[in-house]
């Protein structure tokens, strides 16, 4: 993908990716939350000045990303309110794993979800992959039903598969297989 994607999920949801521009919002959106998203994130300690925001934000540009894979803001009637995008492609596999936050005030309105889906779609309609991962805290349980919600297999647990700030913490690995989601009806209308 080269250039700027903006997807309108719903009347209020759309998925586009970020500039610098939108630099101070992001970070502003981060300091707003990071209590909240600390609980689950490891990278907020390494995003503590705008600086590092506006260096993230050049680090997805998807014409830096040579993996077909990409990461947009999630934007809520206008507003940027989260992330939501593809870690790095696995091109000899055919899979990608998916990446997600929303801010505190937007939780519990279905909006990662919808966007969860899109993306799923998107990995197996577009790029033609076979296989998407998502990687939950065995303990975040918002996240995790996120991908019960959208019927992603539970593949077990990964014993301290991720070192957050001061421990570590097991991860629940989610998968669809492109068969699998085409099957059950999943096929997007909306890509």
């Amino acid at each position: 993908m080269a250039g700027k994607f903006k997807a309108r999920i719903s009347d209020v949801l759309s998925l586009e990716t970020l500039d610098k521009d939108i630099a101070p919002d992001l970070f502003k959106l981060i300091e707003d939350n990071r209590t909240y998203l600390r609980e689950w994130l490891p990278w907020l300690d390494a995003n503590t000045r705008l600086e590092d925001t506006i260096q993230f934000i050049d680090s997805i540009q998807p014409n830096k990303r040579d993996d077909g894979g990409f990461v947009c803001g999630v934007f809520i009637e206008g507003e940027l309110k989260g992330m939501c995008g593809f870690h790095e492609v696995n091109s000899l596999n055919h899979s990608v794993s998916i990446g997600y936050w929303l801010s505190q005030n937007a939780h519990g309105k279905g909006y990662i979800t919808q966007s969860v889906e899109f993306l799923i779609n998107y990995a197996f309609e577009e790029i033609q992959l076979n296989k998407v991962l998502v990687f939950v805290a065995q303990r975040n349980l918002k996240s995790r039903a996120v991908c019960e919600r959208l019927g992603l297999h539970n593949e077990g647990v990964e014993r301290q598969g991720e070192f957050l700030y001061d421990k570590y913490v097991d991860l629940v690995r989610y998968s669809v297989l492109n068969s699998e989601w085409c099957k059950n009806g999943n096929k997007s209308t909306n890509g």
